[in-house]
């Protein structure tokens, strides 16, 4: 099995309401059932995401797709790490 990354950094153009992205990422990872996710800011604006539930790929694949999804939606791109 392939190890997939347990962390992604989200990289935003402009400032955005980190408040509102935390929110809204971790209730669309609820959706899906996926709990237990850390999220912080760095000065520059950008945001890692670490992945601290997952136990398979399936979970890793699912929260670091539904995490590119929430960046996007706020002007963003996701890179796992």
């Amino acid at each position: 099995m392939k190890k997939m990354p347990a962390s992604g950094m989200c990289y935003f153009v402009k400032k955005i309401d980190f408040e509102e992205f935390s929110r809204q990422l971790k209730f669309a990872l609820l959706n899906i059932e996926i709990r237990d996710v850390t999220i912080n800011p760095y000065n520059d604006g950008s945001v890692i995401v670490i992945h601290d539930f997952a136990k398979t790929d399936d979970d890793f694949t699912l929260s670091h797709r539904m995490t590119k999804k929430i960046t996007e939606k706020f002007g963003g791109t996701y890179s796992i790490e």
